[in-house]
């Protein structure tokens, strides 16, 4: 029930397993099949699942794990205190006719984002900072290149990222916020939380 970069080691174990039992020149890729983060657990609130889902898909394409599934689309009922009722990126409730017929939560808008963000990207590599609960990963389509960042730390600080000097366009996690920052002299300067902000070059 922690942030999805603490599976880095359990991937680490699973390639170790499949490299001492697969037979010789058998390639077996490792893929999450299934994770995902019920809102009705203590300390899971739905910004914070939505925070959890970016960086689950983050994390794995910076781990080269080639699929990842997200459990669940849509909640399973209304009890608050029913634990796998909540996993959902979209609400219960289902409103007949209406142009969105269920109720998108965080997540939904998380999801949507790092998709649209990140659309015909391919992962390069991660930037190192001073901490290790910095994440900084570069993507790059054609002559193009995208920037995310978020943090593990429990408190939101100020980071220096390495970038070419100009504007960037910083999209916020859920795609609601944008705003514009200045590389000078070869960085960034922008305060990381636990959500992923996506640092496009205008």
């Amino acid at each position: 029930r922690t942030g999805p970069e603490n599976y880095g080691p359990a991937y680490d174990q699973t390639r170790q397993l499949i490299n001492k039992y697969a037979l010789p020149g058998q390639r077996i890729e490792v893929m999450c099949g299934e994770s995902g983060y019920s809102t009705a657990w203590p300390g899971i609130d739905e910004e914070m699942q939505g925070k959890y889902l970016a960086r689950l898909f983050l994390f794995d394409v910076w781990s080269n794990v080639p699929l990842t599934i997200w459990y669940d689309w849509h909640d399973d009922g209304s009890n608050p205190k029913d634990e796998e009722s909540h996993y959902g990126i979209v609400r219960y409730d289902y409103h007949a006719g209406a142009a969105h017929v269920y109720d998108p939560k965080p997540a939904y808008d998380a999801a949507q984002t790092y998709f649209h963000e990140l659309a015909g990207y391919r992962f390069k590599e991660r930037v190192k900072t001073e901490s290790a609960d910095n994440y900084v990963l570069t993507f790059t389509k054609d002559a193009n290149e995208c920037l995310v960042a978020w943090t593990t730390a429990p408190a939101a600080h100020e980071v220096k990222i390495p970038a070419p000097d100009g504007a960037y366009r910083v999209t916020s996690d859920d795609g609601k916020k944008r705003t514009v920052v200045q590389a000078v002299n070869g960085a960034i300067t922008l305060t990381l939380d636990g959500g992923p902000q996506y640092m496009n070059r205008q």
